[in-house]
Formats: structure tokens, sequence, C-alpha cells
């Protein structure tokens, strides 16, 4: 439930798995995705693809290599991550 309430915040409707990945379902431009990841380190930023949709209002967020994890291991990265993007924006 946690996790909802903080994708919610960065503007996350979505959390699926994906094989190997996490898709986040979004209705933000790729130019605010970008302002939002920089508030991961660096070489997280590979991690989080922004893949736009031409013809649908909703895009997506891949998020490579988390789905290898478990579950609960999971939500916890994705808090993290999700948490430090919020702080980022926050603090300006």
């Amino acid at each position: 439930m946690k996790l909802k309430f903080i994708s919610k915040e960065c503007g996350f409707s979505r959390i699926r798995p994906d094989k190997q990945n996490i898709i986040l379902e979004t209705p933000m431009e790729e130019s605010a995705f970008r302002r939002l990841r920089k508030g991961l380190p660096k070489h997280l930023h590979s991690r989080l693809v922004y893949v736009g949709s031409s013809n649908a209002k909703t895009s997506t967020v891949v998020v490579r290599g988390l789905g290898v994890l478990s579950s609960e291991k999971q939500v916890e990265q994705l808090i993290d991550w999700l948490k430090t993007m919020i702080e980022n924006i926050r603090n300006g």
C-alpha cells in the first residue's frame, strides 16, 4: 500500500511486472520524467527507461532488471528509489 501512495505522488498510475522488468505507467511526458529521475544517482539512470507512446495518453517507464528480485525486494527497492525522486523535487 505504501508503494501505491508513493508512486501516485511521483505521477505513476500503475505498476506491473514484465519478465525481468517492472513497468510503471504514467501520463507524464519525457521531460517531466527526466527531471524526476535526476534525483537518483547517475548509475541508476540507465535502469529506468522512458518509453513514450505517440498515440496513447499513457507512457511507460521500464525499470530494468528489478523483476529478478523477490517480490519483497522489488517493493522495497521501488519505494527507496521513488522516495529519493520525490525528495529531489521537493528540495528544488
